[in-house]
């Protein structure tokens, strides 16, 4: 065993990884934050609920040329060019039928919503899947030897790119254009700059077809549920309600499920090479999951609780009057991104240990029971109810997940919740301070800005001392709380007058 591979040179590079990839989530983040500022005023309600039509077919079938190919080669340590080559050949056929299909489907999909603008903008998402399929599969390597650095700068670059072009565009046309232009442009860069960021240069190949199947068949399933699910919501209500009803939810669904897609994300990302060169020691596999897990629940937690309860707040403020519906679907997201976040990093687990086949079928159940739940209940509720049928969903499926997980490495379940109990109680402490707190604040007549700032430190300060203060009591266990102050304070000391 070389020393790069040692399990704590794995950890540590994993922990790097983790840095980087948060790094990369609060460049992107910051950018999006700006962009969607922008955007909400520029553009209403209808233009977000239009896009989100043309969007659910592009996703479904996007799901279905994905194979996880990535996965697959970063999972097989052992993967040479002819794999990849296969990859890339794969990419190339699938996203070119995905292309073919967006262009015979649009005008069926613009009949099903009853809304003509969706025709023209498949069209339009045909051109970019079909640039996709031939992204440079080398960039692959970036994960695969944990060079955290290049996919930073890969990943950052294609949400430039949209920034750069959708910005002006909005403030130009004040439609919906803007935004389908916007991934357009981001499509066909992100595949130019992936052959200028690796020096890999792919070729046509089937001759590893089998074995990347072997494992990717299972993989696809799975990213089908996840797309089904994510994206349910945007058939039944653009056709029960329509585009503006649909532009709210989508919009309180994106920024509740932040915690999950700006901190936890980017966490699976890096945190998956990682796991995949431990799979066959159990036990760092599961002192790895949990330090990984006592991460996720000390940042993401607090996160999609306080988008929860400053929501009334948060989107006269940042959105401004025109979105107020989505206040309550934002506060009921909240909790099903917070359900959300302590449950996809099992995921990376299940792919490391090549276990795609329970992940699938876990996507499957979940997708069963989200789509039994959120008819009935939109038809009886509307937007709100689409957003309770996500939190019922998790709150059934996570259990039977962890279940599977606790069972495939070893891990007792009393270990988990001792990892995640802290931040839980901080949490709820957090949440409900800080809700009385608005409540109060309501009745002073002061500014909603000046209410915003306030709760928003407030509710760092409550969480904060909190989870210290049950980290303490407990006696100072070894955690997360122990990895964040070990890493981050050398950081900052560094950084002080004199450090």
């Amino acid at each position: 065993m070389t020393e790069s591979s040692k399990p704590d040179s794995v950890g540590t590079r994993v922990i790097i990884g983790v840095i980087w990839m948060v790094l990369l989530k609060i460049a992107i983040r910051g950018l999006a934050l700006i962009s969607l500022t922008i955007l909400a005023r520029l553009l209403s309600p209808e233009d977000f609920g239009v896009v989100a039509m043309a969007m659910f077919v592009y996703a479904v079938l996007d799901s279905i040329a994905w194979f996880g190919f990535d996965s697959a080669l970063i999972q097989n340590q052992e993967a040479d060019a002819d794999h990849y080559n296969t990859a890339f050949t794969f990419n190339v056929l699938f996203y070119s039928a995905v292309a073919l299909l967006l262009v015979v489907l649009a005008q069926p999909a613009a009949g099903y919503y009853r809304e003509p603008r969706v025709e023209d903008i498949l069209y339009v998402m045909a051109l970019g899947a079909f640039a996709f399929g031939f992204e440079n599969i080398g960039t692959v390597d970036f994960r695969k030897h944990m060079l955290y650095e290049k996919d930073f700068q890969f990943m950052l670059s294609k949400k430039i790119i949209a920034f750069v072009v959708t910005i002006p565009l909005a403030y130009l046309w004040r439609n919906y254009w803007a935004l389908v232009v916007g991934v357009l442009a981001s499509r066909i860069g992100g595949t130019l700059i992936s052959y200028v960021l690796s020096p890999f240069r792919p070729r046509f190949t089937l001759k590893k077809a089998g074995e990347l199947f072997a494992f990717s068949k299972w993989l696809f399933l799975n990213t089908l549920f996840f797309s089904i699910r994510t994206r349910i919501a945007e058939p039944i209500l653009g056709r029960m309600a329509g585009p503006t009803a649909l532009g709210h939810f989508n919009m309180g669904y994106e920024i509740s499920n932040m915690p999950t897609t700006e901190l936890v994300a980017p966490i699976n990302r890096a945190v998956f090479p990682g796991y995949a060169k431990i799979k066959n020691d159990l036990s760092q596999m599961r002192q790895g999951y949990l330090k990984v897990i006592g991460i996720i629940a000390l940042v993401a937690l607090p996160a999609a609780a306080g988008i929860g309860v400053v929501a009334p707040l948060l989107v006269p403020v940042w959105l401004g009057e025109k979105w107020l519906d989505t206040i309550p679907l934002m506060q009921v997201l909240a909790f099903s991104g917070a359900l959300t976040a302590i449950m996809t990093n099992a995921g990376s687990v299940f792919l490391a240990m090549g276990q795609p086949r329970k992940l699938a079928l876990l996507g499957g159940a979940y997708v069963v029971l989200l789509v039994a739940l959120i008819i009935p209940l939109t038809k009886e509720y509307g937007a709100v109810g689409a957003a309770w049928a996500y939190i019922l969903t998790s709150l059934v499926i996570n259990p039977i997940q962890y279940g599977f997980l606790f069972h495939l490495i070893e891990l007792n379940a009393m270990r988990f919740i001792a990892v995640i109990i802290r931040p839980v109680l901080a949490m709820a402490a957090m949440y409900g301070c800080v809700h009385l707190l608005i409540q109060w604040m309501t009745s002073t007549g002061m500014g909603l800005v000046i209410q915003l700032l306030i709760a928003v430190v407030f509710g760092a300060l409550v969480y904060g001392l909190t989870a210290l203060f049950l980290w303490l009591a407990a006696g100072r266990p070894p955690g997360a709380e122990v990895d964040l102050i070990e890493r981050v304070w050398p950081v900052i000391r560094r950084r002080l007058p004199g450090g």
